[in-house]
């Protein structure tokens, strides 16, 4: 059940099977995996969350 201020379930399901069909459903998990595993880089985690040598600290 989707909230009530979305697009019914119906209009919803047949968007996401279009996109599905046509590769950009997938398109777009890519982007954001890649997305994540960018700024998991840059802030220190390796592709998994865990910590990586960039983000050990010393004390």
């Amino acid at each position: 059940m989707l909230p009530h201020d979305l697009l019914p379930y119906e209009t919803v399901y047949k968007y996401w099977q279009k996109w599905r069909r046509r590769g950009i459903w997938q398109l777009i998990h890519d982007y954001l995996r890649d997305q994540l595993g960018a700024v998991n880089t840059v802030e220190g985690f390796d592709n998994y969350g865990e910590m990586n040598e960039q983000g050990k600290h010393e004390l």
